[in-house]
């Protein structure tokens, strides 16, 4: 699937494998709602994404990726599913909502920055991952914390509850900025 830029609002659906990438201007807008109902993977890589109280859904055994160079999110985003990953520079202007007991916050190979402090319920996947929590915010992973290397940072702070784990896996180097 080669979208057209800028998309804007509504809901994008597929099944089977599929990518978004815009074929003019390199930006996909979103103010709506894009679902992977499918067993494949929808890849959502434009050289810019802007998306505005938008949700992106993963709503069968398939994953979706969001790996946008540079993604620009503001409004409440929200994430649903058990197999949403995001690589990439994400930049969450406004709250990033983890919706359904399996959407982990996962990060692989890019950075998330969060001005917006939220109390998850999920987990926190760092993949050779960023997570940037502005300073004067907390996030707090109820689901735990894993990493196979990365860094978290950005002066805020970021909560692992008793009860809970921080694993570390592989050869991976995890840095803690205490800002």
């Amino acid at each position: 699937v080669n979208m057209q830029a800028p998309y804007q609002g509504g809901l994008i659906q597929r099944s089977p494998n599929a990518m978004i990438s815009p074929t003019t201007a390199g930006t996909f807008s979103n103010s709506g709602t894009v679902e992977n109902s499918g067993t494949g993977a929808l890849v959502i890589e434009p050289a810019n994404l802007t998306s505005n109280n938008a949700t992106y859904t993963e709503t069968s055994t398939g994953s979706l990726a969001i790996i946008a160079a540079t993604g620009t999110h503001s409004g409440t985003t929200t994430l649903n599913g058990n197999s949403i990953n995001l690589s990439g520079t994400q930049n969450f202007n406004g709250l990033l909502q983890l919706s359904g007991p399996n959407t982990n916050l996962s990060v692989t190979n890019g950075t998330v920055n969060l001005t917006q402090g939220a109390n998850y319920t999920q987990g926190i996947s760092l993949a050779n991952g960023a997570l940037n929590v502005a300073a004067g915010q907390t996030v707090t992973a109820g689901g735990g914390m894993s990493t196979t290397g990365g860094s978290v940072g950005g002066g805020g702070t970021v909560v692992v509850p008793a009860g809970q784990n921080l694993t570390k896996t592989g050869t991976g180097n995890f840095t803690v900025d205490s800002g």
